[in-house]
């Protein structure tokens, strides 16, 4: 909101100083679609009934392939989230912060509608009077029910806050943006968002260890009196971690939802394991698992710089 603040020194020889800054209240936004998927309305006891497969069967001819398991895990993961979980396209001006309303409520909502047309049509006394009681009705019923969703939503910010965050972010006026960036390099502004982007991806690489190329050097010989003998990752494990899930949680790169895993564990809780024992056994980890999702944070200072910005990655929930 308040970018590249200067000072300017004394006014004068007044001990007051001035401060020149841009200030940017409003943004406008350009409207854009999304279609995700609407979790909360799912027929999950289809979805386990689809997922509930002879996965020793379907891992048959890939039984050390890590990549080919996961793959699979995947077609069959996301065709039954396609056929049980609806689909709905958002937009990223839209009325989130709308409180939902009850059939009561909605009915008195038509009642009042109704009231304003027949007054418009008589213009008679009578009728404006009704048109106000349902009018107050209405005020009434929907302050109660703001009341009653924003308690909820506070009681749920520990276990939810990202419907938290959602809401507040829908009732302010302001949007937090990335700006133009200067190059550290050329010095010169960066505007477009593909240059934006790769400008913090190469701040952002910067900060890692170069490894140079070739094998890995070999340790030294070490004397042990204990060995790690074999992990075994059992369907028990794997469902208990599944059911303690966070599933406000987003997806990760491979787009395996925490609700979807949450709510098909009896069914997933095997596939997983034995995708986990491949890995141990290979050595390896699926493609998909190495990907993040990066998102640039902004910290303090001066928004141009990006420096100022620290990287969060979105990795993948099964691993």
């Amino acid at each position: 909101m308040v970018a590249r603040v200067t000072h300017l020194g004394a006014l004068g020889a007044s001990d007051h100083c001035v401060l020149l800054h841009d200030l940017n209240c409003y943004v406008t936004l350009t409207p854009t679609a999304q279609t995700r998927y609407v979790y909360d309305k799912g027929d999950y006891a289809k979805l386990r009934e689809i997922l509930d497969l002879d996965w020793d069967e379907v891992f048959h001819d890939c039984k050390d392939d890590i990549e080919q398991q996961y793959k699979l895990f995947l077609d069959h993961y996301n065709a039954a989230v396609d056929e049980c979980i609806p689909r709905k396209t958002f937009t990223n001006i839209g009325s989130q912060g709308r409180t939902p309303l009850d059939q009561n409520t909605l009915r008195r909502v038509r009642k009042k509608h109704r009231a304003w047309q027949r007054f418009m049509e008589t213009r008679q006394g009578e009728e404006h009077r009704k048109y106000c009681r349902e009018r107050n009705w209405v005020r009434h019923l929907t302050m109660k029910l703001k009341k009653a969703y924003e308690k909820s939503i506070a009681q749920q910010s520990k276990a939810n806050p990202k419907k938290f965050w959602r809401y507040v972010k829908s009732k302010t006026n302001t949007r937090s943006v990335i700006p133009d960036l200067i190059s550290p390099a050329a010095g010169q502004k960066i505007s477009g968002d593909l240059e934006r982007a790769e400008l913090l991806s190469l701040y952002f690489s910067s900060g890692f260890t170069q490894e140079p190329p070739g094998e890995i050097p070999r340790r030294p010989h070490l004397q042990l009196t204990t060995l790690l003998e074999w992990l075994d990752i059992s369907t028990d494990m794997v469902y208990k971690k599944l059911q303690n899930l966070n599933t406000s949680k987003s997806p990760g790169p491979d787009s395996v939802s925490p609700r979807v895993l949450h709510e098909a564990a009896p069914s997933l809780a095997k596939p997983l394991a034995h995708i986990f024992q491949t890995s141990l056994r290979s050595q390896k980890l699926p493609e998909k698992w190495m990907k993040a999702n990066i998102s640039a944070i902004f910290k303090k200072g001066d928004k141009q710089i990006p420096a100022n910005y620290r990287p969060v990655s979105l990795t993948s929930i099964p691993c």
